[in-house]
């Protein structure tokens, strides 16, 4: 199978297959040799920062010899980023051959379903010391739950996919605990009372341990406050595996997330916590004005989200077409420039910046991926 064919199949699949439960994924990864079982995986849920979580905690394995695999989703740039070991993306053609093996097998399967099959697969067959799975929506049903964690961490509870998770905080957490296992060790910096509840009944029931961590002030590439949320969960981890020296954890970069790229800052935010954490972050830049680009899915709180947004010269406000389900610039409840097609926004921007201004590209991970102007298909 060649690499163009494998993602034509992958992105003829079924997107969403959570309520289905784990049973699909069980029975395909049982038809391909059962590899999750072998693997000793460090797995990552939560609302916000898994990604950067997963990044910082892979790194730090990385600086200290061992051989990690890091499963992450969506991806920015092009499918492979989702599946890297040491920092190297899997090659085409491996990934090609894994698709087709998958397809071969004529198992019903999700989008995310196969990819995961993928990671656990490439992972499996690489001999990596540790796997860092990253959830992919919730927990207790997304597809990564079926790995046994030497650690597991939750990384915060905010209100998002709600349509899906459940509409309060307490539903919500409990789909993010459910990643928890009898008997591993869960790292969390969350401190709603609400959220912390569920949790810790959870690992209570599990006896399992559970450790709050709270921020402090480490030296990161990666900006805000959430950031360093993330790190004291990522040191956190990796301490339970019986590693001190974090020395990768400064090196860690992570794309989409306050990532600078000349004027132009781009940061993936797509619920108000996101926003609100990027609002935060945001000030650690120096610049005369700030100028935004802003684009959100139609299933989001975007009265929730426009409410942090920080304080712009001008909010250009668009859409992105690489991906359906783009908002219409229209329905978004601030005032802004409308431009309904996102390269012409970005383009619009650079033409109005000064030369001590910053353009901050945020809002839905769609936005960032097509104004960076790597990726061609969908991403999620």
């Amino acid at each position: 199978m060649r690499f163009s064919d494998a993602e034509s199949y992958l992105y003829s699949l079924p997107r969403i297959g959570i309520h289905h439960g784990l049973k699909n994924i069980k029975e395909l990864l049982s038809i391909l040799g059962n590899p999750e079982r072998t693997l000793k995986c460090i797995h990552v849920a939560g609302t916000n920062g898994k990604g950067s979580t997963c990044a910082m905690i892979a790194s730090m394995l990385k600086a200290n010899n061992y051989k990690v695999g890091l499963y992450t989703s969506p991806h920015l740039d092009r499918i492979t980023q989702r599946i890297q070991i040491n920092g190297e993306e899997i090659s085409k053609r491996k990934f090609a051959n894994y698709v087709d093996k998958i397809k071969g097998t004529k198992h019903h399967c999700t989008f995310f379903e196969v990819m995961t099959a993928i990671a656990l697969l490439h992972f499996n067959n690489e001999n990596v010391d540790y796997a860092v799975i990253e959830t992919g929506l919730g927990g207790r049903l997304d597809a990564t739950n079926v790995c046994y964690p030497v650690v597991s961490v939750i990384t915060n509870v905010e209100k998002d996919h709600m349509h899906i998770l459940g509409n309060t905080i307490k539903k919500i957490a409990y789909e993010k605990a459910g990643i928890i296992k009898e008997g591993v060790p869960v790292i969390t910096s969350e401190h709603k009372r609400e959220a912390l509840s569920v949790i810790r009944n959870v690992c209570k029931e599990k006896h399992s341990k559970l450790i709050i961590v709270e921020p402090k002030r480490y030296r990161l590439k990666l900006k805000g406050e959430l950031q360093q949320l993330n790190a004291a969960c990522a040191v956190e981890a990796v301490k339970q595996i019986g590693i001190r020296n974090i020395k990768g954890l400064y090196e860690t970069q992570w794309p989409g997330r306050m990532e600078k790229k000349g004027n132009i800052v781009y940061d993936v935010a797509h619920n108000p916590a996101g926003i609100k954490a990027m609002s935060e972050a945001i000030t650690a830049f120096t610049y005369k004005n700030l100028i935004i680009v802003f684009a959100v899915k139609n299933d989001k709180n975007v009265e929730g989200m426009v409410r942090y947004l920080p304080k712009a010269k001008e909010i250009i406000l668009t859409r992105y077409s690489i991906a359906p389900g783009s908002l219409s610039p229209d329905k978004i409840p601030i005032k802004g420039k409308i431009i309904r097609d996102a390269k012409e926004a970005i383009n619009y921007a650079k033409t109005i910046a000064g030369k001590n201004d910053l353009i901050l590209v945020t809002g839905s991970t769609f936005l960032v991926s097509e104004v960076r102007g790597a990726t061609k298909q969908i991403v999620s």
